[in-house]
């Protein structure tokens, strides 16, 4: 199953995403600051992220170019009230794969990381991993 990191800081919006992603069969870890993310962020196990831009210790485009310079390949959706025609495109040309407003179907949001689980090759959302025999 496909490990999610959310970095989201209110936090009644970040329980229910964390339940959305649980419900649809992913394995969220749920941050509410760029620090709390720099601390339990791991490469090789979070392969998609979904990121407030919004925080507040700093901007969330900062730290989607900084991974995106250390050289990160995992999927990145912004997810952010800042929705405006150049802030989606500032998301974008810093890094991100996908940028959705807040307030957007959470059906969007389902196809957008089903799209990178695709895209990353990553195990689909609920599936078991395999037992060795």
């Amino acid at each position: 199953m496909p490990e999610v990191i959310l970095l989201e800081d209110e936090p009644v919006l970040r329980q229910e995403l964390g339940e959305f992603l649980e419900e649809l069969g992913y394995a969220p870890l749920c941050v509410s600051s760029l620090q709390e993310f720099d601390q339990r962020f791991e490469p090789g196990r979070h392969r998609l992220a979904v990121i407030d831009i919004g925080l507040p210790d700093g901007c969330g485009l900062d730290l989607i170019q900084r991974l995106r310079q250390q050289g990160e390949k995992a999927g990145i959706v912004v997810f952010s009230a800042r929705q405006t025609g150049a802030d989606r495109i500032q998301g974008l040309s810093m890094g991100a794969d996908h940028y959705l407003g807040k307030g957007c179907d959470l059906d969007e949001l389902a196809a957008t990381l089903a799209a990178l689980v695709r895209r990353l090759d990553l195990p689909q959302p609920g599936a078991s991993p395999a037992q060795p025999s």
